[in-house]
């Protein structure tokens, strides 16, 4: 399975590995002050909705039936998905918008494919696709992709 790191960071800002532009990582970060412009939902919204896309547009390139949850941390209480769950694309989406949120935090994995959601807005995912595929489907929603592992595989299958 071919491993890809996706973000929304730019890799001319990374010197020695290190991202150093001073950008939001979170949701908790709207309403601050980034280069003098104030982040807002708006454009959180924007972004956000570049990962999703990716996830679905991976997800049915690879044809994917549907993907487990795996390792689910929900804190909070606010997950209405259980741990081992099978779930379908548009769950998927539903959960891939809450662990971007920081609502709770899940492995997203099957035998097609897997998604791993990283701190600071890193997306980790696994599949047969490309590099050269992956980085069209990244690259049309304005995003970027490396060659990368996940940090947080568990299982070699995967």
């Amino acid at each position: 399975m071919n491993e890809f790191r996706i973000s929304k960071y730019n890799e001319k800002f990374r010197i020695n590995e290190i991202y150093t532009k001073d950008e939001w990582t979170s949701i908790g970060d709207i309403g601050k002050k980034y280069d003098n412009i104030i982040f807002t939902y708006d454009e959180y919204h924007k972004v956000e909705s570049s990962y999703l896309n990716v996830i679905k547009n991976v997800f049915n390139t690879v044809e994917a039936k549907y993907l487990q949850i795996q390792g689910l941390e929900d804190y909070k209480h606010v997950c209405k998905y259980n741990d081992k769950q099978i779930v379908e694309l548009n769950d998927i989406i539903n959960i891939s918008q809450d662990c971007l949120r920081e609502k709770y935090w899940c492995r997203l994995e099957s035998d097609k494919m897997f998604i791993h959601f990283g701190y600071d807005f890193y997306l980790y995912i696994g599949s047969d696709l490309t590099y050269n595929k992956m980085k069209k489907i990244v690259f049309d929603q304005g995003l970027y992709i490396e060659k990368r592992k996940s940090p947080y595989k568990v299982n070699e299958n995967f």
